[in-house]
């Protein structure tokens, strides 16, 4: 792995860890993780376009992310705790259009987790609602 994609991946990592509630902080670290054991050897071609969208990532987190922010999950698919302060944003047409059929099916069961998180959180809370 490059000094750059390592580097990123521990900036990742290190942001994750502003997250407030452990439950995602577990998630993305664990997908973050399997997304650049796969591409550790990916051919140059896709090295810089999954570099620079990690970056992408990476920046969005670290103006989002902070130690007295509330945490949702914004653009997740809505699984946000609808304070007004998610993690993430909501994907464009063109970028749900440019991605592969295993790339949607990635994206639904991050979804279909980040709801469950927010499920449990609320019911935590008391409030029932997701």
């Amino acid at each position: 792995m490059s000094s750059r994609a390592l580097s990123l991946y521990r900036s990742i990592l290190r942001l994750h860890r502003q997250l407030h509630e452990p439950e995602l902080r577990s998630l993305g670290d664990a997908y973050v993780r399997d997304e650049f054991k796969k591409h550790k050897n990916a051919a140059p071609q896709f090295v810089e376009t999954f570099l620079t969208e990690w970056e992408r990532y990476a920046a969005m987190m670290a103006s989002q992310v902070t130690p007295h922010a509330p945490s949702g999950l914004g653009g997740l698919g809505g699984a946000g705790g609808g304070d007004g302060g998610g993690i993430g944003r909501d994907l464009s047409a063109a970028d749900m259009e440019a991605m592969t059929d295993e790339q949607k099916e990635q994206l639904e069961e991050l979804r279909r987790e980040a709801g469950f998180f927010a499920a449990e959180r609320a019911k935590r809370r008391g409030d029932g609602s997701a």
